[in-house]
């Protein structure tokens, strides 16, 4: 692993974890095995030592997955601009791994529980009656992490700024 240029900036591991966890969704890069890279958002949820994501049935994604099991998902749960300074105040994380489509059924379901809590403040019953209306269209896969590092950039933030989702306990 390439070490960070500047060290200073470096997250702790439990900062990491937190951008990972508070960022509004993921950008989830995988190759096929064309060679090509493919990059998308995803809205995620970090759950233990994996991320899950939930996307449709089929499509380049999940190709790409099958095909090469690689991927990287990165994370920014702050952004703001300094325009006085010409310069950003960030936090990033990015988390490698190899990605698996989840097979099986209460897997699934946990996970879109747990994406579901961590997007919407609806209650238990509800998350799970519109799971079940839309189970038929929906994959989930795992990123089993294998690094998971961050960057602080700026210090602390200074208010409201930024797109940050908070986990629903």
């Amino acid at each position: 692993m390439r070490e960070l240029r500047r060290k200073g900036e470096r997250a702790t591991q439990e900062e990491a974890r937190r951008i990972v966890e508070e960022s509004g969704y993921g950008f989830l890069a995988t190759v096929g095995n064309d060679g090509l890279p493919y990059g998308v958002p995803v809205s995620h949820v970090l759950h233990g030592q994996s991320v899950y994501f939930h996307c449709a049935v089929e499509g380049r994604k999940l190709d790409n997955i099958r095909e090469n099991p690689a991927v990287c998902l990165t994370c920014i749960s702050r952004a703001e601009p300094l325009p006085e300074q010409y310069n950003v105040r960030y936090a990033c994380a990015v988390v490698e791994g190899r990605a698996a489509l989840v097979e099986d059924e209460a897997e699934v379901m946990e996970a879109l529980r747990l994406i579901g809590r961590h997007y919407t403040p609806h209650d238990d019953e509800a998350l799970d009656a519109y799971i079940r209306n839309n189970l038929h269209r929906t994959r989930v896969c795992r990123i089993d992490i294998e690094t998971m590092t961050g960057k602080i950039h700026g210090g602390a933030p200074s208010g409201g700024s930024g797109s940050t989702v908070r986990h629903q306990s």
